[in-house]
This record gives structure tokens, C-alpha cells and sequence, in this order.
């Protein structure tokens, strides 16, 4: 998906849960030299990205862009998706990751809502309602499956109806390798049951 204003595309997740869709959002490629506005694959197999720079802010540079992405063939070491469950969230990686992943301290998670209203825009609303705020979130563990390539964080106080913010911090691939992008957002409509 396309954001204009930071000139980036981004890496969707869907998932559905107890029959709605809900998913993550991952930054994917960033730095175009407009602001990101069509996406299409080409029958290369290349990503042809256009852009503009008029009637709306962006942070890139030119008024207008045509640009290609080509895939290398080398995957980068990143959460491939992000499934909500019962108690939290399991993160799927690329590579297997370093065991020191497991350590709860590596993950920020806080929750927010937007609200709905024919104005443009909306601040971060936490649970209490407070404007302009984000509720922390307790990860209390976070476990590593056998392979390392899963990681299941379990956590306290969230609520569905928020996004939920994730920061990873000192996420090392076995290789040694930092991830490609260390935070995403996850659009909770709903818990899956347990």
C-alpha cells in the first residue's frame, strides 16, 4: 500500500478473526522521490511506483516520480506476519532469531484509537479517553518456538477496538543481522477466542 506523505510503501498482514477482517502494517520501502500515489506490477515482475507532489504534503523531494523495484532475490530479516491471538500476538520471522529475542524488555506496545467524525483527521485517544495519548501495554512474556522463527508475546491490558503499536528493540536474526523495520501497527477489531 502506498503513503503519500512519507513517500513509503508499506507491507499489509490480513487475518480474520471471529469472521472480520484485522491485520498489521509494516513499513516495506521507503525514500521515493514523490509522494507514493499508484503501485503496479509490471509483466517483468517489477513494482512500478508513481508519485506526485501536488495539491497534498509529502516529504519527498520532486513533484513527480516514476520509479522501478526490483527484487534482488535476497529476503531481508523482517516479521513476516503477525497473527492476534487469545493472549497476544505471534510474530513470524524470515530467519530464525537470536534467543536473547525472548526477553520481554525488547518489546514497546501501546494501544490508541482514532475517532470518526466528518473533520480531517483525528489525534491518539488511550482507553481512558485522554486526547493525544497511547495506553502502554505490559508484555509480561515472550517465547520463542524451537525453531526460532516464532515468537509468541503475551500481554496484559489490551483491548480490542485500538490499534496496537509494537516497537521491537535488540531483535537480532541469527545471522546478526537488525530487523528491516522495528515497528508495526496492528488494527485490533477484535480478540480471537481462546
Amino acid at each position: 500500500v502506498g503513503d503519500f506523505q512519507n513517500a513509503l510503501v508499506t507491507r499489509v498482514f490480513l487475518e480474520k478473526v471471529n469472521g472480520e477482517y484485522q491485520g498489521a502494517v509494516f513499513p516495506f520501502l521507503t525514500g521515493f522521490r514523490s509522494g507514493v500515489n499508484r503501485l503496479n506490477f509490471g509483466p517483468d515482475g517489477n513494482l512500478y511506483v508513481g508519485g506526485l507532489q501536488r495539491t497534498w504534503a509529502s516529504i519527498a523531494p520532486d513533484p513527480a516520480s516514476l520509479e522501478r523495484v526490483t527484487f534482488t532475490g535476497n529476503t531481508p530479516f523482517s516479521i513476516r506476519k503477525t497473527e492476534a491471538e487469545a493472549s497476544g500476538f505471534l510474530l513470524t520471522f524470515t530467519e530464525p532469531v537470536k534467543p536473547s529475542a525472548s526477553d520481554p524488555d525488547n518489546f514497546d506496545v501501546s494501544q490508541f484509537r482514532y475517532t470518526y467524525h466528518p473533520g480531517y483527521g483525528s489525534p491518539r485517544f488511550n482507553h481512558a479517553g485522554q486526547k493525544g495519548s497511547q495506553t502502554p501495554i505490559e508484555v509480561t512474556n515472550a517465547a520463542l518456538s524451537t525453531n526460532r522463527l516464532e515468537l509468541r508475546l503475551t500481554l496484559s491490558g489490551w483491548k480490542e477496538g485500538h490499534v496496537t503499536q509494537v516497537r521491537c528493540f535488540d531483535v537480532i536474526s541469527e545471522a546478526g543481522k537488525a530487523l528491516w523495520h522495528d515497528t508495526f501497527h496492528y488494527t485490533l477489531n477484535d480478540i480471537p477466542k481462546p
